[in-house]
């Protein structure tokens, strides 16, 4: 349990910062903070609530992306008050889509006192629950984080008279902020507390962001770890400030890029290796939530030879429906077997029954896969596959001939 609550502290505090960025950078997340109410409520401890200002803190406390290194923030304002706040991706122009949605609750005195997920994509796990308190200029001053009402930890935040955020805290780790004089975030220290034995001796790691910027964007963002290990990520941008390369480093050498084309309608994302080598190609239809089809290229980890590539097609149900396997070289592949998902599990979205086929289409075996439900973190994931033939008969997977029945069928 400790585990698994000190690894969810970790993505906050990373990701925490990779936010910070936009939201200092602009005020364009926040186009309708005029229409806010501006007033400030006493809550009666020596603290305040102002609509504007918990938007802005809030906006530097979010936590949650999976694509992207920065977001969009857009409140839904009825009479002068916050009723939601919606977290997009951004850097990808049209193609952004949406993450998250939060719900904010309020008191009889008018005070945002929770907030509560109101719809995650990509995400099956139980919604998060935020309770808030506030420091004496408005701003938030704790984030207690719950889940199905049971309390999972609690983060203490800290603002300048700018509304920068300059410190968070919780039991485990602790993060600083830099400023430029163009209040952008230019570097982060975070340092992380772990216990090592049984006598409550804590064992300190020190990491280090730093962000170089041009044209008010992040053209590269480099993570260092203890003075040892450096990864960086580096950004360019089209005329339109959409992303078009990403280049990742490790110890100044690069490991992995990504070259995005925008077409028309469509979004073409190519992955390659550091050998140039492509790795995957993502079609995006409409928004980076409309993956229209994916193609994975597999290498041998020993001598990094080719060997073998899948394709998945997302169906009507917008859901990924056939699979393909393709055999040969990367420069001449040939189809060696396909597959169709035929259900899925409503509530995970994860596939239950799964057909695969010969070239000509004809069946070969029909797999069955166990749902399984984490009670303690809410999410589901697969278990064990069983195959049938086409007689309904089970059969091992020691009985399959094909290689790629179960390279394809994973």
């Amino acid at each position: 349990m400790n585990n698994s609550l000190n690894l969810i502290r970790s993505i906050i505090f990373l990701l925490t910062i990779l936010f910070l960025i936009n939201s200092c950078n602009s005020t364009k997340n926040e186009e309708p903070i005029q229409q806010l109410d501006n007033l400030n409520i006493d809550i009666g401890d020596g603290s305040i609530f102002n609509q504007s200002k918990f938007s802005t803190s809030f906006q530097q406390c979010f936590f949650i992306t999976y694509y992207n290194w920065e977001s969009n923030y857009t409140n839904v304002i009825t009479n002068g008050k916050i009723q939601s706040t919606i977290i997009t991706d951004k850097g990808f122009g049209s193609f952004n889509s949406q993450k998250k949605i939060f719900k904010h609750n309020y008191n009889t005195e008018g005070i945002i006192t929770s907030s509560v997920e109101d719809k995650v994509i990509f995400d099956t796990s139980a919604p998060i629950t935020l309770l808030y308190t506030y420091d004496n200029l408005g701003y938030l001053s704790t984030i207690t984080f719950n889940r199905k009402g049971v309390y999972e930890f609690k983060i203490n935040l800290f603002f300048n008279d700018k509304g920068q955020i300059v410190k968070q805290e919780n039991d485990s780790e602790t993060e600083t902020y830099q400023y430029n004089s163009k209040n952008q975030i230019i570097k982060c220290t975070k340092v992380s507390y772990w216990s090592i034995n049984d006598e409550q001796q804590k064992k300190e790691d020190i990491t280090t962001y730093t962000f170089s910027f041009a044209d008010n964007k992040v053209v590269r963002y480099t993570k260092t770890f203890n003075n040892e290990s450096t990864f960086s990520t580096e950004y360019t941008y089209d005329k339109k400030d959409r992303i078009i390369e990403e280049h990742y480093l490790i110890d100044g050498k690069l490991d992995f890029y990504k070259k995005m084309k925008y077409q028309g309608n469509n979004l073409i994302m190519n992955g390659f290796n550091k050998n140039d080598k492509p790795s995957y190609v993502n079609v995006y239809g409409v928004t980076l939530s409309d993956l229209k089809s994916t193609k994975r290229y597999f290498y041998d980890f020993a001598d990094g030879d080719f060997q073998y590539t899948t394709t998945f097609l997302t169906g009507n149900n917008g859901r990924i429906e056939f699979k393909e396997i393709y055999y040969g070289t990367i420069d001449n592949i040939e189809l060696v077997g396909k597959s169709q998902i035929m259900e899925y599990h409503n509530l995970s979205l994860k596939k239950t029954k799964e057909k695969v086929m010969n070239v000509d289409g004809s069946t070969l075996y029909n797999v069955e896969f166990e749902i399984k439900h984490n009670e303690e973190g809410g999410n589901y994931y697969i278990g064990t596959k069983t195959f049938y033939d086409v007689d309904g008969n089970e059969i091992s997977t020691s009985d399959i001939s094909e290689d790629w029945v179960t390279q394809l069928v994973i």
